[in-house]
């Protein structure tokens, strides 16, 4: 092994050196131009703009989506290292976090905004409302009291099964006399029953069923304890029931009754009305609890009077009855008063009863008196007008007996009895008027046979005849005016009902309308007084109803020719005038039923409007008068055939009135 030594001297000569170089270096150094020195490192690169993305987004309430920021330089390159700031212009609409993830708040519009370098970008955000996808009413069925209440509550949820909170929430009740709901879904029972109560929520609806029961009655209040009534006045009484709270229970029926209801009535509505002077109570009637009202009702005097007729003209010997109406102060009709009538002058007199008698012609006043009041109506007494045929018809009495009577109009005598039996109707005279046809109906004693037949007898009742016995109804006989026939109607049971002939001991029976349709029912001749044509009346049923007409036909049944049709009138019991051109009949007019006349051979009509109905018309001989029924009054009138000079025939009220008048010759 070879070992060097180094010697001092080499040691110093080394540093020496270094040395040396030492200073040639710094004296380089020295001599460098120390003014320009080298250029700094380039600048980062700018950012020229932040693209935000999605630009724009429609989000609901609730969710969520993660924005994205570029940072891009002017070149559209993007740049690393950047550090995004995230924010929303409105944060009741929506938040975003540090790193862009966007959450719907509410409603509205707002922009996501992303910061770098300066520059912003943003997105466009609408939040909207999530639609409503279920709506739940809790409870769905509840039950309370009367007068009880609770709340209602309704949740919305959309389709992901979230809640959504602040809708607007419309309550309604199906039967609000039940049970109603407030805006705010606070139920009050009303009323026992069942209600339907509704939430809506945008088009969403849900029902939860309220079922009320009813609250204890526990009292009775009504609405007045007492009245005083007058005679004919009425009252309503309300009754309220209420349970031991005091509180009013709606629609509770109400029970009425009265202690005397011979003085005070009550209807199912609490209507009083008092009848008689006396007292009584009401009586309202709740769930076995009740209140009464004392109900005192004193005499109405009477305040005015009213008079019928309110004129007449009475002929000398005629009787006519008047009638008073009393009313009290509000019009209400008083019964059981006492009148008093009388006359200023001696041209009538009047009975207790209100019948006042012509007496002489002259003018009088009728006066009727009752409690102090008094009223007047005037009358004219006039000469009887001149006849130169009776009367005959029949009269049906209480007992139920068909009797034919005989009467001179005007002579103020009373009507005679012909003797024709208590079954007797429908008289039609003989020319010479020495015998009178009638029908007569009734079942025989003992074999209960019926029979329905035409008879005649004489005028003094002797040499009765039975004309028709066949099998059927036969009645309307109508003499002809030269002799010799009857025409009548024939009704086979069950079948046919037509217009027959013949002789007038009863032989040769003919059906003149044998021709015409078997639906008609063919009734009432009557003879023209050349004895040459028969009219008649016809009723058919059909679909639209009864088609009621007048007819005319030759006395042997030829040239049949209809007159009238109609579907209202029920146009009946024609008679013919003297001269053959005219026929006067019944016509029903909706309220009243009046005489109308008919030109044979015009078809013009006209109407003699009479008070009440008028039926069963007879011309007289002489054209002058025509003689009828009122229905109703059932009395016997004439009037002329322009409707002037109205004359009650029947005129007195023993006399009992009179049907189907016929003119008789005066023997």
């Amino acid at each position: 092994m070879t070992r060097t030594l180094h010697s001092p001297l080499r040691r110093t000569t080394a540093i020496a050196a270094t040395t040396a170089a030492l200073l040639v270096a710094m004296a380089t150094l020295a001599c460098t131009d120390v003014t320009n020195p080298p250029p700094p490192p380039p600048p980062p690169p700018t950012v020229a703009r932040v693209v935000v993305r999605p630009a724009t987004s429609t989000l609901e309430v609730g969710d969520q989506q993660a924005f994205t920021a570029r940072v891009l330089d002017i070149d559209g390159n993007d740049l690393e290292g950047y550090s995004v700031a995230w924010s929303s212009t409105s944060t009741q609409v929506a938040t975003v976090s540090s790193t862009g993830l966007v959450t719907a708040i509410g409603e509205g519009t707002t922009s996501i905004r992303a910061s770098a370098g300066g520059r912003i970008g943003a997105g466009v955000l609408t939040v909207r409302l999530a639609p409503v996808a279920t709506l739940e009413v809790s409870p769905p069925e509840a039950t309370l009291a009367e007068g009880g209440a609770r709340v209602l509550t309704a949740v919305a949820r959309d389709a992901a099964g979230r809640e959504l909170t602040g809708r607007a929430v419309t309550w309604a009740s199906a039967n609000p006399s039940v049970a109603t709901v407030s805006p705010s879904g606070l139920v009050t029972a009303v009323m026992p029953g069942t209600a339907i109560i509704q939430a809506a929520v945008e088009s969403k609806v849900a029902e939860s069923r309220i079922t009320v029961t009813a609250a204890a009655v526990e009292r009775v209040e009504l609405s007045q304890a007492a009245l005083n009534l007058f005679e004919g006045e009425s009252r309503i009484l309300t009754a309220v029931a209420k349970d031991a709270n005091g509180r009013v229970l709606p629609g509770r029926p109400v029970e009425w009754s009265s202690t005397d209801p011979s003085s005070v009535s009550v209807d199912a509505l609490g209507r009083v009305t008092a009848i008689r002077a006396g007292r009584a109570e009401i009586v309202a009637t709740i769930d076995s609890r009740s209140a009464t009202a004392l109900i005192t009702v004193a005499r109405a005097p009477v305040a005015s009077i009213s008079i019928a007729p309110t004129s007449a003209v009475v002929e000398i010997g005629e009787q006519r009855q008047y009638r008073a109406q009393l009313k009290d102060a509000l019009g209400n009709v008083l019964e059981g008063r006492t009148v008093t009538w009388s006359v200023d002058y001696p041209t009538a007199s009047i009975t207790p009863g209100g019948v006042l008698t012509g007496v002489r012609n002259g003018y009088v006043t009728v006066w009727a008196t009752s409690e102090g009041v008094v009223a007047g109506v005037g009358a004219t007494i006039v000469m009887p007008e001149p006849t130169t045929h009776d009367l005959v018809y029949h009269r049906l009495s209480g007992t139920g007996a068909s009797e034919i009577f005989i009467l001179q109009p005007g002579a103020g005598v009373a009507p005679t009895r012909l003797n024709a039996g208590s079954v007797s109707r429908s008289p039609a005279p003989s020319p010479d008027g020495w015998r009178v046809a009638f029908a007569v109906s009734m079942e025989v004693l003992g074999t209960g046979d019926r029979i329905d037949d035409i008879f005649a007898v004489d005028r003094d009742g002797r040499n009765m005849q039975r004309l028709t016995s066949g099998a059927g109804y036969d009645d309307s006989p109508a003499w002809s005016p030269t002799g010799g026939r009857i025409a009548y109607h024939h009704w086979e049971t069950g079948g046919r009902s037509d217009i027959w002939v013949m002789n007038a001991d009863g032989t040769n029976p003919v059906n003149l309308t044998a021709d015409l349709h078997a639906s008609g029912f063919r009734r009432a001749p009557a003879w023209s007084r050349d004895g040459t044509r028969i009219a008649f009346a016809q009723s058919e049923y059909g679909p639209e109803g009864t088609t009621a007409s007048i007819w005319i036909m030759n006395a042997d049944g030829s040239h049949k020719r209809r007159l009238t049709s109609t579907l209202t009138g029920f146009d009946s019991a024609p008679t013919w005038s003297p001269d053959g051109i005219h026929l006067a009949f019944s016509r029903y007019y909706g309220v009243h039923g009046d005489i109308t006349i008919i030109d044979t051979n015009t078809g013009a009509t006209s109407r003699l409007a009479l008070e009440g109905l008028q039926v069963g018309a007879s011309w007289s001989p002489d054209g002058s008068l025509i003689a009828f029924t009122q229905s109703g009054s059932g009395n016997i009138y004439t009037v002329r055939p322009d409707g002037t000079n109205l004359r009650l025939r029947t005129v007195d009220p023993a006399w009992g009135g009179g049907l189907a008048p016929a003119w008789i010759t005066r023997r």
